[in-house]
């Protein structure tokens, strides 16, 4: 019991000096938005956001296979990190396994 309340007590410490660095980065901040945005990237360790538009040559085949590259990409690092389900889309049912 001593070793869960003291566990209990760290993880309380840990979560207040969080607060507090996490406050005073925002508070310092000239831009407060984007100052919160920042630390709630950093706190879900989300990657810096790779441009949107790639560069085109103007050529419209080339700009059509740049787009759909682009989609077909979106979708599959979107479902990456999503956990894998076991169940079919078209039934809604769980399959069996």
């Amino acid at each position: 019991m001593a070793a869960f309340k003291e566990k209990l007590s760290e993880d309380s410490a840990i979560r207040e000096t969080k607060q507090t660095y996490y406050g005073s980065l925002i508070q310092n901040a000239p831009n407060k938005s984007k100052a919160v945005w920042t630390v709630i990237n950093n706190v879900q360790c989300r990657k810096q956001a790779t441009p949107i538009m790639p560069n085109f040559d103007g050529n419209p085949v080339n700009i059509a296979n740049e787009f759909d590259r682009f989609l077909a990409d979106t979708v599959t690092n979107l479902r990456e990190p999503l956990p894998k389900q076991d169940y079919d889309p078209i039934k809604l049912k769980r399959n069996p396994k």
